[in-house]
């Protein structure tokens, strides 16, 4: 219970801090710092949805069906995150070339 509270928190918090950085990568490029910013939300909302299908999961789904649903959910925040800060750099590449 709380090693899965600690998780869910690091990773809220590391979505939340890329989302800031953002900030930093706006400097060079806005389109950039998009892709970045949209990154770290994708990967700071996806720890209120993972906590919203773990309490209403049980009662929708059974429990192969919630595991590969969490499973998905995973997927999904890290395809978020390293393709946003993969256009992020590839966006920073071509305006510098």
């Amino acid at each position: 219970m709380f090693a899965n509270l600690v998780g869910d928190a690091g990773n809220f918090i590391l979505g939340i801090c890329v989302l800031l950085g953002a900030a930093f990568v706006y400097q060079r490029s806005r389109r950039a710092a998009l892709f970045v910013a949209l990154g770290g939300l994708g990967y700071a909302l996806a720890v209120p949805f993972e906590l919203l299908v773990d309490r209403w999961g049980f009662q929708v789904a059974g429990g192969a069906a919630l595991s590969f649903l969490f499973f998905f959910i995973g997927v999904a925040r890290h395809l978020v995150f390293f393709g946003g800060l993969a256009f992020g750099m590839r966006t920073l590449a071509q305006e510098s070339a």
